[in-house]
């Protein structure tokens, strides 16, 4: 091919950029290869940490006891963010307007006034108008507190007892009302009939249809390993190719490395990068 000498004034960048980006390839190549095998190895190390009986697979109760350590660290983490975050003038307490300040200041549209007061007046044990450390982890946290459920009931009851009976039916259960063919519609949704069958097979004990206070005192009581286990079973519907409730550490978590790379059990990958150790 012929190439007039005016004509290299315009291919010569495009030679030297497609050069260096070959180069880059070339130079680069080995060292993502490298990154994953480090990561494959990180993932494995971790599993194996959770696998208690050694055969090499981690079972549900395996996983759900992996996703209780990452939450347990997670929520420390989160208290001292909060704590410093409200706790501004060096007196190791918390008053409800700190609080509230401090979510203002976040732009928390999740917070709830009312709700808020609620949870301040249930975890100020000592009743002197300020949450110390502890008492500030209670009220972020209730659900990690069997002294809470009191409030954990009262909170899902207004929530969810439309009728105020103090009973709650499956659609109350569910937060579904509206017309016929739209509960019909949403009863249908795959995530709908996980509910459904976890509120007929396990909360409601007597299968009367409703649910009592009691069960569902059992039920908030719960709260925090019943988040828990809805996680491992979604991780479990995805990747339990063989249905038998529990993961292959080889085939089913380090091959799947950009999925739990991803995901709470790695902290998102921070435990593969920066972590030595749980």
């Amino acid at each position: 091919v012929k190439v007039k000498a005016g004509q290299l004034h315009f291919l010569l960048p495009l030679l030297g950029f497609l050069s260096f980006t070959l180069f880059h390839l070339l130079k680069t190549e080995p060292a993502h290869a490298d990154v994953n095998i480090f990561l494959r190895d990180r993932l494995r190390e971790l599993a194996r940490r959770f696998d208690e009986d050694n055969d090499g697979k981690l079972s549900d109760e395996e996983l759900l006891e992996w996703y209780r350590i990452v939450d347990v660290e997670d929520k420390a983490r989160e208290l001292k963010v909060y704590w410093e975050g409200c706790e501004t003038n060096g007196d190791g307490r918390v008053t409800l307007p700190e609080y509230m300040n401090y979510m203002s200041i976040l732009k928390d549209e999740k917070v709830f006034t009312r709700q808020a007061q609620t949870r301040f007046i249930y975890a100020d044990r000592d009743n002197d108008m300020y949450l110390n450390r502890g008492e500030f982890s209670l009220f972020l946290f209730p659900e990690l507190s069997p002294e809470m459920n009191e409030l954990l009931y009262e909170e899902e009851m207004n929530h969810r007892d439309r009728n105020g009976d103090g009973f709650l039916t499956l659609l109350e259960y569910l937060g579904i009302e509206g017309e016929i063919e739209d509960i019909e519609e949403r009863l249908a949704e795959y995530a709908v009939k996980q509910n459904m069958n976890y509120y007929r097979n396990y909360l409601d004990k007597d299968g009367d249809g409703l649910l009592s206070p009691s069960e569902i005192m059992s039920w908030v009581s719960d709260g925090s390993r019943r988040h828990l286990r809805h996680k491992v079973r979604d991780v479990l519907r995805r990747w339990d190719g063989n249905r038998n409730r529990e993961l292959d550490i080889e085939t089913e978590i380090v091959r799947n490395l950009r999925y739990f790379k991803d995901n709470e059990l790695t902290q998102y990958g921070d435990m593969l990068f920066y972590r030595d150790e749980l």
